[in-house]
C-alpha cells in the first residue's frame, strides 16, 4: 500500500484538540481508536463551519464512511495538542476522500 503524503498548502481546514486521558489506551499513549475520534472531531467541526453536519451535505443527502486508513510516524500522549488538518480530494459523483493529517503542536516552553 502506498504512502499518503500530505500538502498541508492544501489544507481545507485546521483545528487543535487536545490528548485527553480517555484517548490513552494500555501503553498509556494514544490509541488507534482514539484517533478515529479525533478525526471525527474535527470532521464535525468542518462541517459546522460551513453549516452542514453528518446528515446533511446538500439537499438532506449524508455520507458514510467506507474506508479507514491509518499511517502511523509518531505516538501521542496525554497533554499534547494536536494539530489536525484536512483537505478533499477525488470528488465524484458519488463520493469524495477526506485525509487527514495529525501532528503534535510544537511546545511553548517559555510559559
Amino acid at each position: 500500500m502506498n504512502k499518503i503524503k500530505f500538502d498541508n498548502s492544501r489544507a481545507t481546514f485546521s483545528t487543535s484538540i487536545p490528548v485527553l486521558v480517555n484517548h490513552l489506551n494500555y501503553g498509556n499513549h494514544l490509541g488507534y481508536d482514539s484517533v478515529l475520534a479525533i478525526i471525527q472531531e474535527a470532521r464535525i467541526r468542518w462541517l459546522k463551519k460551513y453549516n452542514l453536519g453528518e446528515k446533511k451535505l446538500s439537499n438532506d443527502t449524508g455520507y458514510l464512511i467506507g474506508d479507514v486508513i491509518l499511517n502511523y510516524k509518531s505516538e501521542a500522549f496525554h497533554g499534547d495538542i494536536l494539530a489536525v488538518s484536512l483537505y478533499i480530494e477525488n470528488i465524484k459523483n458519488k463520493s469524495f476522500e477526506i485525509i487527514y493529517d495529525i501532528r503534535n503542536e510544537p511546545v511553548n516552553n517559555s510559559v
